[in-house]
């Protein structure tokens, strides 16, 4: 192969890269970077906050209703034993089956990214959760591990379309 061939071939590959970085980014941008792209109303992390807060709530009390409060309409559950629950009657159906058995000690769910895409974010973090027997709750030992959520803005809410445990 020629030199000018070599050079040709550098310089597309070169357009190729930074052409598929810029399509990157404009269809999967940071969340920091896209926090002034979108209104007030529309920003994710405060609400997700809240609904986080609610969720370690609904485990902590048992309320089926408050946990599938923070999921769509069509919104899935994936639980631990890789069930997938989908639609909101049949999450609330599953986790008050789940409450009546399980009930969770403390706990925390920290975020460790948010991007938005589309019109949803998916948010990736980890999870420390103490759950156990409802009768032996204090005998509850820690377990960890993340996960990924994908929101979408149903209702005038950021709502879970989909609850995704990742394997360590």
């Amino acid at each position: 192969m020629s030199l000018r061939r070599l050079g040709i071939v550098a310089v597309v590959i070169a357009l190729f890269v930074v052409v598929s970085l810029i399509l990157s980014a404009f269809f999967c941008i940071p969340w920091s970077m896209a926090d002034d792209l979108v209104p007030e109303a529309l920003r994710p992390q405060k609400r997700i906050d809240n609904a986080n807060a609610y969720y370690l709530k609904a485990w902590k009390t048992g309320d089926a209703e408050m946990f599938a409060n923070n999921f769509a309409s069509k919104g899935a559950l994936f639980d631990a034993g890789g069930k997938v629950v989908v639609g909101y009657d049949a999450i609330r159906e599953h986790m008050k089956d789940t409450f009546s058995r399980l009930r969770m000690k403390e706990g925390s769910i920290r975020t460790t990214g948010l991007w938005f895409a589309d019109n949803c974010v998916w948010e990736t973090g980890k999870w420390v959760f103490a759950i156990g027997s409802v009768t032996e709750i204090d005998n509850a030992k820690p377990d960890s591990g993340y996960y990924l959520r994908i929101w979408i803005h149903e209702e005038s809410y950021w709502k879970i379309w989909r609850d995704i445990p990742v394997s360590r």
